[in-house]
């Protein structure tokens, strides 16, 4: 007979993050420092306190041309602390697409990143049909360095599946939280 035990070895430090800062999004009287990144065939609009589907209180984010780049919004963390590789970020928010077709007529597909470099963390992806609120709730890590690593993004990478000249999306309710 073997001599095998039957205990475990386990570590007995425990993982111990420190939230830096918390971002909750207020959109019902201005666009709360949220601006536009990589539009460069026409003009993206940002409209604040707008309702649709049942909520008020949205950010609307309008295109009058289609986009061939990776392009959104975006907005400086407010706690003065960059995204550095190793940190955790957890995000919620509603994401809602208005009447509008995706450039490859078949699907919609947004993203959301910690940092503007585009493979600088893990994305948070968002798929939904026209019309509907769309619920999303993840947890992502910073897993390499570069671009503005205090910016975060909401947006789409590839034109096909992102919205074309004369769509709108709308998000709300956003939280962001970023630990190390």
């Amino acid at each position: 007979m073997l001599g095998l035990g039957s205990s475990l070895i386990t570590s007995n430090t425990p993982l111990n993050l420190t939230l830096l800062g918390t971002y909750t999004s207020d959109f019902s009287s201005d666009v709360d420092g949220w601006g536009d990144f990589g539009t460069f065939s026409g003009t993206q609009t940002l409209t604040a306190n707008q309702s649709i589907g049942g909520e008020s209180a949205a950010l609307k984010v309008s295109y009058d041309q289609d986009e061939t780049i990776q392009f959104g919004i975006k907005k400086d963390t407010p706690w003065g602390k960059n995204f550095e590789v190793g940190d955790f970020i957890t995000v919620d928010y509603k994401f809602y697409m208005e009447d509008a077709s995706p450039q490859d007529g078949t699907s919609f597909s947004a993203y959301f990143q910690a940092g503007s470099s585009f493979h600088s963390s893990r994305r948070v992806n968002v798929s939904g049909s026209d019309g509907a609120w769309v619920t999303s709730s993840a947890t992502l890590q910073r897993i390499s360095s570069g671009g503005n690593s205090d910016e975060m993004r909401f947006g789409f990478g590839f034109q096909l599946n992102a919205p074309g000249s004369g769509d709108a999306w709308y998000i709300k309710d956003i939280v962001i939280k970023h630990f190390r």
